[in-house]
């Protein structure tokens, strides 16, 4: 039995299983108690939050944009937000979002062509996406409040703007740099081929990872706000 006999019943049962994790996850939740706690809530946070949110999946469908244009997966840009919606959205609701939310891609662009090893490139390509809008989002959130950061670690706020604020920008600015250098030298990992992104991916890539970060963070900021005035 080759592998295009095994394929549909690995689809089905990846299928099957992801459906069980997900109602695993959402059984413990009662529609009419959702309800009810998004109806007292401010509208103005609710509004807020929403379009935050809806800033973050624009950003994370840039950053996908990006990485099927390095990976070589010919996709209109409708695909890759619809490959975002369910493969982010599956993956942080079941858990080993790594995992789960690459099955769904694998999948889902199997389904338009894509081969194996391309969207294990893409999957790389995300993971870094992910690593640099984390440590960018931390950097800005340091030379904002380094006062803050600094009581909060117990360092001073010279070493936090140093350490924490500029380093993170340095390390940006030398993976753009190096990208420039080395643009199409290819690196291998065991069987996969990955070959450095242009520079101008990679400014793309460090630009969507924090500006869905910090889409993500005012989305949190307007839905805890109500409940620290309450406190």
């Amino acid at each position: 039995m080759n592998w295009r006999h095994i394929k549909p019943f690995l689809w089905g049962g990846t299928t099957i299983l992801g459906l069980a994790l997900l109602y695993w996850v959402l059984r413990r939740y009662d529609l009419a108690d959702l309800s009810a706690a998004i109806a007292s809530f401010p509208r103005l946070n609710l509004v807020a939050a929403t379009l935050f949110t809806l800033g973050s999946i624009a950003c994370l469908s840039a950053g996908e944009m990006l990485g099927a244009r390095y990976a070589g997966l010919r996709v209109p840009p409708a695909r890759n937000a619809l490959v975002v919606l369910a493969a982010l959205g599956i993956g942080h609701s079941i858990g080993l979002a790594a995992l789960s939310s690459g099955a769904v891609r694998l999948r889902m662009y199997g389904r338009s062509g894509g081969r194996p090893d391309a969207v294990a490139r893409l999957l790389l390509f995300a993971g870094i996406t992910i690593a640099f809008g984390l440590l960018l989002t931390a950097s800005w959130a340091t030379l904002a409040r380094s006062d803050v950061i600094s009581d909060l670690l117990g360092i001073s706020p010279a070493t936090a703007i140093t350490v924490l604020g500029l380093l993170p920008l340095a390390v940006a600015l030398a993976y753009v740099a190096a990208c420039r250098r080395y643009e199409g030298t290819i690196f291998r990992l065991w069987r996969l081929s990955l070959p450095v992104p242009p520079a101008r991916l990679a400014a793309g890539q460090l630009l969507a990872g924090t500006a869905n970060f910090l889409c993500v963070s005012a989305a949190l900021y307007f839905c805890l706000a109500p409940f620290n005035e309450a406190a």
